[in-house]
């Protein structure tokens, strides 16, 4: 009985002295406490906390403005109010010590400020991405408020700068896209997948302007930090859109070599896309042979070593068909579920078309070429 005697009288201590090193309070900041925390009233609350908060009484009080921030501002998500007031007791007094002590990762936190930085800033950083994450699909531009707030709260925090980045370009708002993601690329503190997540997000910026080329700069400097998947389709299908096929064609058996056994849902597109480009590429070398054939037929003179790189062309184009129709078929016949995609279909059709080129190149073309080189040889 004794020492529970003596438990009690020390806590009622801690508490009077804890109360005491607080600084006095006015009728209104007392009125506000109580209205809050007794009757629920936080309307009348916030009135008679504004009452103190100008108050000379409390004029380099940090215990209004806390208050206002974490009793009767949180509570009704005004997060621009809660950074302001949280904002605004830092300044009054930096060494002001809480009313409660606060525990924030098994550490007891007791200085106002410490509060603040350590404990109501991170939880209100979350809960913001999170409320921005869920307004970004029906209300974009609270998003944005959100977010830049968030940035407020803790200006290195990537994710903030990449899902804001990603708001605008769906915005239409390119520069404010580039700028934010710019600004996050400059932190010291960035480890290779998040560098990698904001060279993918400036990459499909640039997509959508159709600069393919910064395009593929930053998803070659993504798949460079960590070997992405994403970044290695895209660069595969961004070559194909730059048509530099021949680049298309080498990213494209590296993702074959690389996703086979690792993301084998992704092989059916890339053996498509290898066919695009490998056909592209194939029809490239066809029409310069076709130039020589359309030259001769209008009984315009062609030289030796033009009909020389014709035969040359077409035999190029008919390996390049050749590849083009067998990545075609394969990606047609990679099971991938119940139901045929649609550009599996695709493939089978680009599979016949393609066939049809090597007949005419084989039956056609390169019989009537090789007749004229043989003819000038005889001559």
């Amino acid at each position: 009985m004794y020492k529970f005697f003596n438990y009690c009288l020390f806590c009622f201590i801690l508490v009077f002295v804890w109360n005491c090193a607080s600084g006095p309070s006015s009728i209104e900041f007392t009125s506000a406490k109580t209205k809050a925390r007794s009757e629920r009233n936080l309307k009348d609350a916030e009135m008679y906390a504004l009452q103190a908060l100008d108050s000379p009484v409390h004029a380099a009080d940090a215990r209004v403005p806390y208050f206002l921030a974490t009793e009767i501002y949180k509570p009704q998500k005004k997060w621009d109010l809660v950074y302001k007031m949280l904002e605004e007791a830092k300044s009054r007094d930096p060494e002001a010590k809480l009313e409660t002590p606060v525990v924030y990762k098994d550490k007891v936190i007791t200085q106002m400020s410490d509060a603040i930085e350590n404990y109501y800033k991170n939880e209100l950083w979350y809960i913001m991405y999170n409320d921005a994450v869920t307004a970004a699909d029906t209300d974009r531009n609270k998003a944005v408020d959100l977010l830049l707030l968030s940035i407020k709260l803790d200006s290195k925090n990537v994710k903030s700068y990449i899902l804001l980045s990603k708001i605008y370009k769906l915005n239409n708002q390119i520069d404010s896209s580039l700028e934010y993601i710019d600004q996050a690329l400059k932190f010291d503190s960035l480890d290779s997948e998040q560098k990698a997540e904001l060279y993918l997000v400036k990459g499909d910026i640039y997509r959508e302007t159709k600069d393919y080329d910064n395009a593929i700069k930053f998803n070659e400097l993504a798949y460079a930090e960590t070997k992405s998947t994403y970044a290695l389709i895209e660069l595969l299908n961004l070559n194909l859109l730059s048509e530099d096929f021949l680049e298309a064609k080498q990213w494209g058996e590296v993702a074959y070599e690389e996703l086979y056994s690792v993301d084998p849902a992704f092989i059916p597109s890339v053996l498509f896309n290898i066919g695009l480009a490998y056909r592209y590429v194939a029809t490239t070398y066809y029409d310069l042979g076709v130039n020589v054939i359309d030259k001769l037929n209008e009984n315009k003179d062609v030289s030796r070593s033009e009909l020389e790189d014709c035969k040359d062309n077409f035999e190029v184009a008919l390996e390049h068909f050749d590849l083009s129709r067998d990545y075609f078929l394969e990606s047609h016949d990679e099971e991938i579920g119940d139901a045929e995609e649609e550009w599996q279909t695709d493939a089978l059709l680009r599979a016949d078309q393609t066939k049809d080129y090597m007949k005419q190149i084989k039956k056609t073309l390169l019989p009537f070429i090789e007749n004229k080189i043989s003819n000038l040889r005889i001559e």
